[in-house]
Parts: C-alpha cells; structure tokens; sequence
C-alpha cells in the first residue's frame, strides 16, 4: 500500500469523525470542513487507485463516443 492510499484512508476517517463531533457540538463550519477533508481523502484515493493500475482512468468525454455536430 502506497502512501497516498494510506494519507487518503486517513483523510476520509477525519473527515467523517469531525462530521460527527460537528454534529454534536451543532457546529455547521467545523461539519462542512469534515465534508471538505472527507472530499479530500476521495480524491486521493481515486489517483492512487489510478496510479496503481486497478481503476481505469476518467475519460475527457462520455463513453457513447459520439461525434460533435
């Protein structure tokens, strides 16, 4: 496991306890900074899935391949 697969477990689980704590606390700014690291983490997990080789890249344009007019 890479290092940025790992950064991006840990980013998502901070993510998610700091919308819980948020939750709680009924703290909306600290819930959207839990979405925002959570956001993070996905996208780093995306490119390191990407980097590895188990996820096929995401395409510039739809899959039906049309043609422009």
């Amino acid at each position: 496991m890479n290092t940025l697969m790992v950064k991006s477990r840990w980013n998502i689980a901070i993510g998610k306890l700091k919308q819980k704590l948020a939750r709680i606390a009924a703290d909306e700014v600290q819930f959207t900074e839990g979405k925002e690291e959570e956001l993070v983490g996905l996208i780093q997990k995306r490119k390191a899935e990407e980097i590895a080789g188990t996820v096929p890249p995401i395409e510039s344009c739809c899959a039906c391949h049309c043609q422009p007019k």
